[in-house]
């Protein structure tokens, strides 16, 4: 009988030397041509001591399997391809322009899902389209709910998507709830001038004339005195809401004027330095 020895009935693994199975802590590697090695787990990428020659392989992997390097440094596969600034306004424009709001709500729902790091939104921005989708056709409820999973991912979002929120609930009927909103907005910091007429706004259009004089108010008193756009269009809302109440000229309506006759004497200097 013929012997054999554990070096002839070893397999040949590239390393050191013949180590029968995976060595403890990383995968075997194996030869498959001269020079070149990679790893025996297939979703791994390749390595190459030239490092243009692995790039190319690299790139090569992401054309033929869309993925990204995910933790523990393997591939984790997307399920899709990055979103784009146009495929986001087809699809926001096919959901206004005559066609189904829920079902392009259901989309944006479905991207910001399933996130991809080179969308041009990020998820909670998705979640404020869709919940603007909702609200076209009409379904509060899913409108609400994509609205508060926007403000759970939190992040800079213009405008902030309490605003919405604050919205669909007065349309809702929840104005309680509205209100817990617009007073947790109001004490966020950089709340702008926008948000408080937005906010004024969406109280005006649900009837509650005092409460958007009071959200009028607060915008003017914290307007930036500079910014007199801003501050004009705040002042000319709350003089059409105090019309509204019967109430007495003040003040701030008094400031119409020379708020008007600084932004008319800007566009004159405006015009005369081109």
């Amino acid at each position: 009988m013929s012997t054999v020895t554990p070096k002839e009935n070893a397999p040949q693994i590239a390393g050191r030397g013949a180590v029968p199975g995976r060595r403890r802590g990383r995968a075997p590697v194996v030869r498959t041509a001269p020079g070149r090695r990679h790893a025996a787990d297939p979703v791994a990428p390749p390595t190459c001591s030239r490092p243009a020659a692995a790039a190319g392989r690299v790139l090569h992997a992401v054309r033929e399997r869309p993925a990204v390097w995910g933790p523990g440094l393997r591939w984790a596969h997307m399920a899709r391809t990055f979103l784009t600034e146009v495929q986001v306004d087809r699809c926001d424009a096919s959901g206004r322009a005559g066609g189904d709001a829920a079902v392009a709500a259901q989309q944006f729902e479905s991207w910001a899902a399933d996130p991809h790091p080179g969308d041009c939104l990020r998820p909670a921005e998705l979640y404020v389209r869709a919940g603007s989708l909702w609200r076209l056709a009409g379904d509060l409820d899913r409108a609400t709910e994509a609205f508060r999973r926007a403000i759970r991912l939190g992040g800079p979002s213009t405008p902030d998507p309490r605003l919405h929120l604050v919205q669909t609930l007065l349309e809702a009927g929840r104005g309680d709830e509205a209100d817990a909103v617009a007073a947790q907005l109001n004490h966020r910091d950089g709340v702008d001038a926008e948000a408080y007429e937005m906010l004024a706004h969406a109280y005006q259009d649900a009837g509650r004339i005092d409460e958007a004089h009071h959200w009028f108010t607060v915008g003017v008193d914290r307007a930036e005195r500079d910014d007199h756009e801003a501050l004009l269009t705040l002042l000319i809302g709350r003089a059409a809401v105090r019309r509204q109440l019967d109430l007495p000229a003040d003040r701030h309506d008094q400031e119409i004027i020379a708020v008007s006759t600084a932004i008319l004497q800007a566009a004159v200097d405006d015009a005369e330095d081109a």
